[in-house]
């Protein structure tokens, strides 16, 4: 395997010869080891075969190499291993996108797995688009099913992608459910994630939320993506939080209310920003005695409104760390 930046970047014999690359896949992982294998293989075992796969191991010690370099070995496909400190999920992702070198990107986490025809699946969808009309999206959006092959939340409905953008986010804002997706490659990297310092986590509807307000995906209800939840190590396994969480819930409340125009949400959504913005405010008070890192507000009126929410932030703030932090 060919090494690159102080042993930091890692590529099997396949990267070099991978010269028609139309899709990119990535996988940031921390610590999956035990689960990662059936994403890896998922990937291994797509149907569409120009594609390339970019692992990012954001700073891993549970000996995430015996499952990526063994894989890079046997792959039949272009495999590159970006080895970083921790740093976040938005940091390995952003570390991800500088090396695609696809038309489009899909994401997948590494206790996940696709389905066989994924990636051939959203390239028929986007083929199928008037070449005239594929400029107003973004990319594919497709659906989740459970280990059992159920479709997680609400189908989409018939015609979605006619609506108007307004109408269409309302609908989808509204379906309780993970999508899959395959996005633009050049969409991606013309609006990397922000890597605040001092901040582990970024949401991704930072980034979403923004570019949905300018123009759609294309959506379909076809099946892409397996979403497991039975794994010590999955995402959705409730954990308690820490201060870091909290540092990280307050930062995405502030980046949003300080760039609201940029963001399609109502009036109603901006007072629950700012209420939990408050919230987030008062723990960090009241368990660092003051000694942080300010985050403030950009907008007087803001600053004005979390004035008012000081009783009810308070008693928030006391059940949250009670009931929710590790004491």
């Amino acid at each position: 395997m060919k090494e690159e930046r102080k042993r930091s970047i890692f590529k099997n014999k396949h990267w070099e010869y991978g010269g028609n690359i139309r899709v990119s896949v990535v996988t940031a992982v921390y610590n999956m080891a035990d689960v990662m294998p059936r994403a890896v293989e998922s990937v291994e075992r797509q149907s569409y075969r120009d594609i390339e796969y970019i692992i990012v191991d954001d700073g891993s010690t549970d000996g995430i190499d015996q499952v990526v370099f063994p894989f890079m070995e046997r792959a039949s496909i272009p495999v590159m291993y970006i080895k970083k400190e921790n740093g976040g999920v938005h940091t390995a992702r952003n570390a991800a996108h500088c090396h695609m070198r696809g038309e489009f990107c899909i994401g997948i986490d590494a206790d996940d797995e696709l389905v066989a025809d994924a990636v051939q699946t959203c390239l028929n969808i986007w083929d199928a688009i008037p070449e005239a009309e594929r400029y107003k999206y973004k990319g594919v959006v497709g659906r989740t099913v459970d280990i059992e092959g159920n479709m997680i939340g609400a189908a989409f409905p018939d015609h979605i992608n006619d609506l108007p953008t307004e109408q269409l986010n309302s609908i989808i804002s509204k379906i309780n459910a993970d999508f899959a997706s395959m996005i633009l490659v050049r969409v991606l990297k013309d609006h990397p994630m922000p890597e605040p310092e001092g901040v582990t986590f970024v949401t991704e509807n930072i980034r979403w939320g923004r570019l949905n307000k300018v123009y759609p995906s294309y959506y379909t209800n076809d099946m892409l993506y397996i979403y497991h939840t039975e794994s010590d190590n999955s995402i959705t396994r409730s954990r308690k939080r820490t201060v870091q969480n909290v540092i990280n819930n307050r930062w995405n409340d502030a980046f949003f209310l300080n760039h609201w125009d940029l963001y399609p949400y109502s009036s109603m959504e901006r007072i629950r920003f700012l209420a939990h913005y408050s919230v987030m405010e008062q723990i960090l008070r009241m368990k660092h005695r003051g000694q942080y890192q300010k985050c403030p507000l950009a907008k007087r009126k803001d600053r004005l409104i979390c004035h008012f929410f000081y009783l009810p932030a308070v008693l928030a703030a006391m059940r949250y760390i009670h009931k929710k932090m590790k004491l």
